[in-house]
């Protein structure tokens, strides 16, 4: 039997009258491998403007104080779905987020033939302490 499972997700979230204490230890692991755009449209319910195939991977540990870990997603083969547009080359996009020590990095690029690769310079890429 073919795996037709769309993501892949295990989260360890201890729970103390609602809410997460920030000293409780958490995990969440996240893998997504080719992921067919239009599959996850219809799992929802819903269309999108584009197709293309999706793809993730995600680990995060620690405490909510302490938490540590890297998302990679990655959008390729991105095609606008409806008709009638100018002919357009696939594109894609890479998107790159890092948590260390009470930051948020987040960084990314975007390709599409003929054009050369759109990436922030590093000055751009965004990094946000996540703690109030």
């Amino acid at each position: 039997m073919k795996n037709e499972r769309l993501v892949d997700l295990s989260a360890r979230i201890p729970l103390k009258g609602g809410k997460v204490p920030s000293d409780s230890p958490v995990s969440l692991q996240l893998e997504i491998d080719q992921l067919d755009a239009a599959k996850l449209a219809a799992a929802l319910g819903k269309t999108f403007p584009v197709q293309g195939l999706l793809s993730a991977k995600g680990n995060f540990a620690g405490t909510l104080e302490t938490l540590t870990g890297s998302l990679t997603a990655e959008a390729t083969r991105i095609k606008p779905t409806a008709a009638g547009g100018p002919p357009t080359e696939p594109a894609a996009v890479k998107l790159t987020a890092l948590v260390k020590e009470g930051n948020l990095t987040l960084d990314g690029t975007a390709t599409q033939r003929p054009l050369q690769p759109a990436k922030p310079p590093s000055a751009a890429v965004l990094s946000r302490p996540l703690k109030r």
